[in-house]
């Protein structure tokens, strides 16, 4: 392979949709339903999000309150500690129901941080799983579109034969489909031009491309190979009682 046709062999851009309006219509209305199934995906992930870091915001409640209590006893544990006498015995118990309360302020923030991790994941999880309903129908035939019509305009484009298409044609399409050449078989074995370009049509159209003209189909098609085949040579007659001939010589 030369350097023109390796080129346009990898080069160009990918084909994302058909050249056939009706079916291209199609595409564009499937890939516009899954782009808003992401987004309603997506939405309801942050709903699921949204209603857990609710919960999250009542637990940081806890810490909050819990905070206030233990900053107030606090407080009062030192007003107290100065009292002479009696100020250490009296201040004792304040101080230890403020660390009481501290900890529970921290175990409430520690809760709310552990909602919010839960609240985060679930949406996530959520978005994911609502996505993952869409793609097992939608990408495997997407991506298969994309990477035959790609391929065969590519080798298209690098100067390949059109008969490797027509000869697809007569392997993969339906009868019914084939029946639209008129005398495929017949036409494609003598290498027809029109015959040819109407087959690798076919199953060009197939994956999502334009047809060929009968122009575009190179002078040795499949007849020229057979016409110039050299023939075999008719085998000797048999002599009446003699030995029976031996095979036809190159």
């Amino acid at each position: 392979m030369n350097r023109t046709r390796g080129s346009a062999w990898w080069g160009g851009p990918m084909v994302l949709y058909a050249a056939d309006p009706a079916r291209r219509t199609w595409q564009l209305l499937l890939d516009l339903l899954v782009v808003l199934w992401v987004v309603l995906a997506v939405w309801a992930g942050t709903q699921v999000t949204d209603a857990l870091g609710g919960v999250a915001d009542q637990v940081r409640q806890v810490d909050d309150a819990g905070t206030s209590l233990a900053d107030n006893l606090t407080g009062a544990g030192d007003t107290l500690d100065g009292t002479p006498v009696v100020g250490d015995e009296v201040a004792a118990p304040f101080d230890r129901a403020a660390e009481a309360s501290a900890g529970i302020a921290q175990a409430g923030a520690d809760g709310a941080d552990a909602v919010d991790r839960v609240a985060f994941w679930s949406g996530v999880v959520t978005a994911l799983l609502l996505v993952l309903v869409a793609l097992p129908w939608w990408l495997p035939g997407r991506v298969r579109f994309v990477l035959t019509a790609t391929l065969a305009r590519r080798y298209l484009r690098a100067g390949g034969d059109p008969d490797l298409y027509a000869v697809r044609a007569l392997a993969r399409q339906p009868v019914r489909v084939l029946a639209r050449v008129p005398d495929a078989a017949a036409g494609w074995r003598r290498g027809d031009p029109a015959t040819v370009a109407a087959l690798a049509t076919l199953e060009l159209r197939a994956a999502g491309l334009a047809g060929v003209a009968p122009d575009d189909v190179p002078a040795d098609a499949p007849a020229a190979a057979a016409a110039t085949a050299p023939a075999a040579r008719p085998a000797p007659p048999r002599t009446p009682g003699g030995p029976p001939p031996g095979p036809p010589g190159p």
